[in-house]
């Protein structure tokens, strides 16, 4: 933290990662050193309890940080709290370091004196214990994930084969070798078979507090892993529990432009679906924001990343004729 006290002028440099910025920081203002060091200290302690982050970013732009500039406590917490457990005093603690307002906003003196930091605590085999009982839950989770995802491989293998059985059949060869000399009713049309179908869409498996916080994820992935895009999305008046979705306008500079639509679903076992649809636009450029963006989300995913599906995407369902528009490949399978 910040003990210097002999310069009496404003710092004006933006230091450090944006997403433990306080908010006079990103805003671009002159601002002072301490009160901005205790906003910072306060999303590490933050991530300490939780395991995730309370903001993306301190903008008007993040939900959750909104939630604090309105004074909106009461939401902030309840959001953050159906993934995590954060104790009353714990929750006064941040409540009062995540003021806007640098003026009013805690000390480290008063951070000191605050209830929380005189509480009991574990002792170190007591917290040995608990770290062990945690691990032990997680590997258990993990083996039963592993076994289901085996289980659904070992149902799919013994699905009906219609090509496992033996079947003759007579095929006539041309002889002729241009398409002049085929003429002939007797002549046979042999269609040029291409691996075509685009890569349309695909489903990403993440883990995440919520619907909303998945979504400003992949938001910030767009911003790391530095395309170029136009972003829009519907948070502002998103409903904690729904789904939520955005669309994205990307330019490329190796492939061109593309139109992707993402759709966060919540799905059972405390995991949700990301849905990647390439909405129109090139096929190359769709792949590359592909692989850019769900390598920036390793930490966050369930299992291995498949690649696109290479066929043409299912017609969304639901109410959005936008959404609903139809996706047809740049190379058409024609037989």
């Amino acid at each position: 933290l910040s003990d210097d006290t002999t310069l009496a002028d404003d710092l004006t440099t933006q230091c450090g990662t944006r997403a433990y910025m306080s908010p006079e920081i990103i805003a671009g203002t002159p601002y002072e050193g301490a009160p901005a060091d205790i906003w910072s200290a306060g999303v590490v302690l933050f991530i300490l309890l939780a395991g995730f982050p309370p903001f993306q970013i301190a903008t008007r732009q993040d939900w959750w940080f909104r939630a604090c500039a309105t004074q909106q406590y009461e939401a902030f917490w309840a959001a953050h709290s159906r993934t995590a457990v954060f104790s009353p005093m714990a929750t006064d603690l941040l409540t009062r370091i995540f003021d806007v307002n640098p003026t009013t906003r805690l000390t480290l003196a008063e951070i000191w004196q605050h209830p929380w930091l005189h509480e009991p605590v574990l002792s170190e085999t007591a917290m040995t214990n608990e770290l062990l009982a945690r691990k032990e839950k997680v590997t258990l989770e993990k083996l039963r994930a592993q076994k289901a995802k085996e289980d659904k491989t070992a149902a799919a293998t013994t699905s009906f084969n219609p090509f496992d059985r033996n079947t003759h059949r007579s095929i006539h060869t041309l002889h002729s070798t241009s398409l002049e000399t085929t003429t002939s009713h007797d002549a046979m049309f042999f269609p040029a078979v291409q691996s075509c179908g685009i890569p349309a869409y695909t489903t990403l498996r993440c883990f995440a507090s919520t619907a909303a916080d998945l979504l400003q994820r992949l938001h910030a992935s767009f911003d790391k892993v530095g395309l170029r895009y136009t972003w829009t999305d519907a948070l502002a008046s998103h409903v904690p529990g729904n789904d939520v979705k955005a669309k994205v306008h990307v330019t490329t500079a190796a492939s061109g432009r593309v139109d992707v639509a993402l759709l966060v679903t919540e799905a059972p076992g405390g995991l949700f679906l990301v849905e990647v649809r390439r909405r129109a636009g090139d096929l190359f450029a769709f792949r590359q924001v592909f692989d850019l963006v769900s390598a920036d989300l390793s930490d966050v995913l369930a299992e291995d990343v498949a690649p696109p599906a290479k066929m043409l995407a299912p017609a969304p369902t639901g109410g959005d004729d936008e959404e609903a528009e139809e996706l047809i490949s740049d190379e058409a399978l024609m037989i």
